[in-house]
Parts: C-alpha cells; structure tokens; sequence
C-alpha cells in the first residue's frame, strides 16, 4: 500500500522558492570595484592637476588640513576629497 503525496504547493512555498538576487557577472563585479576606487594623486599629480604649487599642498598635509594616505614614502591623495576640501575652504585667507 502506497502512501499518497501531496503535489499540490502552497503559494507560501511557492514565494519561499523565487530567487531573490542574481549572481553578478565577473564583468559586472569590475565595473562596479571601478566605480567605487577614488582617483588617488601623489602631490606633485595634484599640484599640476589644480594649478598650484607642490608646496601649497604639502603646507596643508603637514598642518593636518588636507586628508591624505602614506603609502611607503608617497603621500596620495583623494582628488573628491581635494576638490571637498578646496571648495570647503573658498573665500577663506
């Protein structure tokens, strides 16, 4: 004597079993780590990038002002936060 199974799923089940989210594609996942990798300058880069000289800039890094990254001897710094810091401090002398 065979035992008779239910077949029939209830629309819970139904709801439980839908993917939720889609697998990104390797192409995708890059696009997406480019985005969010800031464009990160040596001093003299962002010197020549702004129009001002190296010394201006590295005043502001010894003085605490300006945020940057020490990576071995290098200082890098953010261009977003740079052009932040720039127009922050417009007017100001």
């Amino acid at each position: 004597m065979k035992k008779a199974v239910n077949k029939r799923t209830s629309n819970k089940q139904k709801e439980s079993m839908k993917v939720v989210e889609t697998i990104p594609t390797k192409k995708e996942m890059c696009e997406e780590q480019e985005q969010k990798a800031p464009l990160m300058l040596t001093i003299d880069e962002t010197a020549s990038k702004s129009g001002l000289p190296p010394y201006t800039i590295r005043t502001w890094i010894k003085t605490g002002v300006l945020p940057y990254v020490l990576i071995g001897r290098k200082y890098l710094i953010s261009w977003d936060n740079f052009c932040k810091f720039l127009n922050s401090n417009m007017g100001v002398a």
